[in-house]
Parts: C-alpha cells; sequence; structure tokens
C-alpha cells in the first residue's frame, strides 16, 4: 500500500497498462501453441491387425505434420522403439508365435501431444492333429477303470510351490519345496511291489513357465514329469496325470476371469498333450484336482457362475486333447466335481466328447474329516461302531452314509457306463499319550484305522470304483519315542521317502488294510 501511494495518478496507469500487455502477450503465446498442436495431423492405419501365428511384416500408413515416434510393448514386435521418424509408411517386423496362446501388442505412434495406437492380434500357434491311432487304445474307459487294482499318490512332490497363484510372474515350484525328496524309479518300484498297480501324479504346471506372456511351459520341468511317469509306465503301472494347484484356473472360476484363464488353460493342456501323445492307454490326464474359491477359503457348494465356468474349463480340457489327435484321440480322460466332492455333481454340467465312452468322473473322500483329516482336540479317533466303546466316533461319515455316497455315483454314472475313480482317500495317524500307548488304546486306535481304509476301499470296489490313496510323503511329528508311528494332521505318508532308494514301508498295517480291500471284485 505505502509503494502504490508514492505513484502518481499517471504512474500509475502506465503501471496497469504495462501488467495488462504482459498478461495479454503471455495469454495470446499459450492459446497459440495449443492451436498449433491442435492443428497438426496424425493419422494412422490401419488401428487394428490380425494375422497369423507365422514371421510377417506389417506396414503402417501415417500422415503426420511432424516428426513421430513408434514403441511397442513387447519385444516380439520389432523395433521396440524409435528415434524421431517422419516417413508416410512405417514397417513393423513381428517374429513368429512359437507358443500355443493368442498374443496382442499395442503399438504407439505418439508426435507431441498427439498420440495414435495400434492393435496387433497374431494368432497361437496352430495344433497340428495327427491321424487317430487306436493301437494301445483299445480299452473303453469302463473296461480300462476295472484294471485298477489300488491306486497311490505322489502327493507333496511336483505340485509343491510357493502358494503365488494368481500372481503369475512370481509363481513357483520345485519337486522338494515341500519336504519330500526327488522321485526316483526305485521308490516308484517300492509302489508297486506293495500291490498298488497305478499311480496318480498330481503336478503344478503353471509355477513353471519359461515364458509367461505365451504361456509356455519350461522345458526342464516337462522333462522332468516325463521321467517320473516313465518310472511307472514302463513297469506296467496305470497313471494319472493331472493339474494339481494351478490356482490360476482352478481357483478362479469366476466369469470375469475365465476369459483370461481359457486360452491360458488350452496352451497348457495343449502342450501336454503333445508330450504324451505316443503313450498308450496306460496314462489316464485329469484336467483338475479340487475347483474352488481359495480366495475366501471357501468350499460349499458352488454359485451357479461358478459350476457354468468350471464346465467351460472342463470342455477345453477335452478339446485341446482331442485336437492334437493320434492316441489322444481315445485316450482316456477325467473330469472333477466342484471341490471333487461327489456331493456337488449335482451342480455339474457333463462335457461333450467326440470319442464316445472315454471319460472317468472323479471324486474325493476324506470322510468323516475329523477322523480322516485332522489330528487335534476336535478330531475323533475312532471309526466304526465296533470301536465306539473305545472313545468317540463322528456322527457323520458313517458307514451309511458312505454306502449311501457310493451308491448316488453308481446310479448317476456307473450305471450309465461313465466309470469312477476315487482319486483321492487316506486317514493321517493319530497321536495317542504315552499312558494310552501303554494300556493298548493306541493299538486300538490303529487297528480301528486300519479297518476304515479296508472297509473303504473294499465298499468302493464293490461298487465298481478304485481307490487311490493319498501319500504325502509325511511321517507326522508327535510320538518319536516309544516305539510307535509318528502322528499328526498332515501325517499320511504310507512309505518312508527319506529311505530312498529302498523306500522303506513305514506304515505295514494301513497297506495290508487297503490291499485287502482291494481283492473285493468290481461289479462290472
Amino acid at each position: 500500500m505505502r509503494f502504490l501511494n508514492l505513484l502518481d495518478t499517471s504512474s500509475y496507469t502506465f503501471f496497469s497498462l504495462l501488467c495488462f500487455s504482459i498478461v495479454a502477450c503471455s495469454s495470446s503465446r499459450n492459446s497459440y501453441n495449443g492451436n498449433e498442436v491442435d492443428s497438426k495431423i496424425l493419422k494412422v492405419n490401419p488401428t487394428t491387425i490380425n494375422i497369423s501365428a507365422n514371421a510377417t511384416k506389417i506396414t503402417l500408413n501415417i500422415s503426420a505434420d511432424d516428426y513421430y515416434y513408434v514403441k511397442s510393448r513387447n519385444s516380439w514386435v520389432t523395433p521396440v522403439t524409435t528415434s524421431a521418424v517422419k516417413t508416410s509408411t512405417f514397417e513393423l517386423t513381428v517374429a513368429e508365435n512359437k507358443g500355443y496362446l493368442q498374443r496382442i501388442d499395442t503399438i504407439n505412434i505418439t508426435m507431441g501431444a498427439s498420440n495414435q495406437q495400434v492393435i496387433i492380434i497374431q494368432k497361437r500357434r496352430e495344433t497340428i492333429a495327427i491321424v487317430p491311432d487306436k493301437s494301445g487304445m483299445e480299452n473303453d474307459a469302463m473296461k480300462l477303470v476295472n484294471q485298477i487294482r489300488a491306486g497311490w499318490n505322489l502327493g507333496n512332490s511336483c505340485e509343491s510351490n510357493n502358494g503365488k497363484y494368481f500372481d503369475s510372474n512370481n509363481f513357483s515350484g520345485s519337486e522338494t519345496l515341500w519336504g519330500n525328496t526327488t522321485t526316483t524309479k526305485d521308490m516308484i518300484t517300492a509302489v508297486k511291489n506293495a500291490g498298488f498297480n497305478a499311480i496318480r501324479i498330481p503336478v503344478c504346471w503353471g509355477a513353471h513357465l519359461s515364458d509367461v506372456s505365451n504361456w509356455t511351459i519350461d522345458a526342464t520341468w516337462m522333462s522332468r514329469i516325463k521321467a517320473i511317469i516313465d518310472y511307472a509306465y514302463s513297469q506296467g503301472m496305470y497313471i494319472i496325470l493331472n493339474s494339481h494347484h494351478d490356482g490360476w484356473f482352478e481357483f478362479d472360476c469366476d466369469a470375469k476371469d475365465s476369459a483370461y484363464v481359457r486360452p491360458r488353460e488350452e496352451a497348457m493342456w495343449t502342450q501336454i498333450a503333445l508330450t504324451f501323445r505316443d503313450y498308450d492307454e496306460h496314462l489316464i490326464l485329469s484336467g483338475m484336482n479340487e475347483p474352488h474359491d481359495q480366495k475366501n477359503n471357501d468350499w460349499n457348494a458352488p454359485s451357479p457362475e461358478r459350476a457354468k465356468v468350471q464346465s467351460i474349463y472342463e470342455q477345453k480340457f477335452i478339446n485341446a486333447i482331442r485336437a492334437t489327435g493320434g492316441k489322444n484321440t481315445y485316450r482316456c480322460l477325467m473330469i472333477q466335481s466342484w471341490c471333487c466332492n461327489p456331493s456337488y455333481y449335482s451342480f455339474f454340467t457333463m462335457p461333450t466328447d467326440i470319442t464316445s465312452n472315454r471319460l472317468i468322473c472323479e471324486f474325493h473322500y476324506y470322510n468323516p474329516w475329523n477322523f480322516c483329516g485332522i489330528d487335534d482336540s476336535s478330531c475323533v479317533r475312532f471309526w466304526g461302531d465296533d470301536y465306539k466303546q473305545y472313545g468317540n466316533i463322528s456322527t457323520y461319515g458313517t458307514a451309511d452314509m458312505i454306502n449311501s455316497d457310493f451308491a448316488t455315483l453308481k446310479s448317476t454314472f456307473i450305471d450309465k457306463n461313465i466309470p469312477v475313480i476315487m482319486g483321492e482317500f487316506g486317514v493321517n495317524r493319530h497321536t495317542f499319550t504315552s499312558t494310552e500307548i501303554t494300556n493298548g488304546l493306541y493299538n486300538k486306535g490303529e487297528e480301528s484305522r486300519d479297518y476304515y481304509l479296508k472297509w473303504l476301499v473294499s465298499t468302493a470296489k464293490s461298487y465298481g470304483i478304485p481307490c487311490f490313496y493319498w501319500d504325502n510323503g509325511a511321517l507326522g511329528n508327535n510320538q518319536p519315542t516309544m516305539n510307535v508311528m509318528k502322528s499328526g494332521s498332515d501325517a499320511f505318508a504310507l512309505f518312508n521317502r527319506s529311505s530312498n532308494p529302498a523306500m522303506n514301508i513305514y506304515d505295514p498295517k494301513a497297506v495290508n488294510a487297503i490291499m485287502e480291500g482291494a481283492q473285493t471284485s468290481s461289479p462290472n
């Protein structure tokens, strides 16, 4: 205020005009630059390009009033970046797509503040189907399943992963990550010598990608799985090879996720199918493990949306295998209910198949769970009316309930010539105190457990359902002394894998119980 008071009227007027002139000039300059940018033209044609999987060159027609820059987002389109360009045409080179996943790149063309985009969509590598080959594939699904006496799971090995199911860039795993030793042929021979003529090999594939952008399974991992399969295949065993803990698709059964999942599932199974296309009927491929809502740990019945999406995944799996031809035209394929729960087959839509009578339904069975799956204060350590005098037994998962479940599976599928396999079952070893071990209660507990295993396998076989025991390799953490087996909620091991290569039978009474139950004749 004091400064203005020192100015006379004419000085104040001049000062005001000077300020106005500066502002006006500044405003005029900004307006001019804006009009200049807006008036410059940048046009690109075409803006969407669909091409085959072959290597090719693309020419863009560009109208530009000034220098422009071109940048791609992926290395398979070159040049990835350019310096200033001012030609009316610009050429891009697209590399061959050697993968089984369609890929998309967005090309950005910029000129000052102007920007244009070109979308390049390159088809997936073509699946080359060979002539159908029925040699060694003569048995349909029912006849094949009837050849299986008893099965064993190579659990917690090839499906071991870091749990980052929904982060494909950080999803990883290894055969020994969850504590088991490297699988050897001697181990598989020990399983066969114990009486098992079939093996289920759970495998996580999405944790072993050499190229996430193209969903390419790592060649070393594929070779390793092939070697393990050959340990069993060379000995005449039946093999179930599945996708296990690939949560990026079996835990993502919402409609919003399926557009991402479907092409990757197809790419995955195409690679697996091509690798094992020449194997005979001893190899069964299985699409999923236990699809459920992992994010919310929800094992309840599926919503209509999830049931529908899971059915789409099952169909994609079948189509991908059949598309490769050869023996895969006739290969038996295994499909699952939601959670692999037999009670949820009511939500299931049976997929179609170009080859008749080659589908198998799978379910897992750990009923009653408080006897089969846990070893804590809420568990029961006995099963069956003959053993309730020694301790509590479960009010569900009774013999009547189990018979009812199996009868439903028989009338729904087996009687319609669709065989059923129990892909997992088992009972962990329960913990008993030193006093209970001394007074013989421990022996009664083990006797009850072995009775359950024999009864379950025998009853399932009487309905025509062969069973695969879930062996996760875990001996248990409790009871390392007093000359009894270790126990715990994860103590499912029948064999001591750490004794490799001999792989001694750790739980011989349980193995004998399973083998005795497996002698029951199938009705088919």
